[in-house]
């Protein structure tokens, strides 16, 4: 079972590291560098996850997170930050995200709260009757 991930970043390097870490681990990976580029491709597209950085210009991490969950209430929500987790966590909570990754994060931490939230779980890529379990190679350790 393979998930689609779309993750949501403004700085280039961490997008290209998240991406590589996901791919390397044998996620379908969407990189964007906005949040209106972000909700452009929920619009049109269905993600299993979405990653997003909480601050970014005009749109942020947190608009991107609810209109995901407003467009498909079945999206995992993971939020990337440098706040303090209590500063957002309860208009986060109010949208429905799902995990905080408070910077820095390792891979490891990533890969593991992402197999927990996946195992079990239909994808996009195999919608309804899939009932296998995704089980990822959790050894890898790189920082972000």
């Amino acid at each position: 079972m393979v998930a689609s991930i779309l993750v949501v970043d403004d700085e280039e390097c961490n997008r290209t590291l998240l991406t590589t870490v996901l791919e390397n681990h044998d996620y379908l990976v969407s990189a964007v560098q906005t949040g209106e580029e972000a909700i452009a491709r929920l619009q049109n597209e269905r993600f299993d996850v979405v990653i997003t950085d909480l601050q970014m210009a005009k749109t942020t991490g947190m608009e991107v997170a609810k209109f995901a969950r407003t467009t498909c209430e079945q999206t995992i929500v993971f939020m990337i930050t440098g706040c303090p987790k209590n500063r957002v966590e309860k208009l986060a909570d109010r949208i429905g995200v799902d995990e905080y990754l408070a910077k820095p994060f390792s891979a490891h931490d990533l890969i593991h709260r992402l197999a927990v939230h996946l195992r079990g779980r239909p994808t996009a890529a195999f919608p309804a009757d899939s009932h296998s379990r995704r089980f990822t190679n959790v050894h890898k350790r790189t920082s972000l």
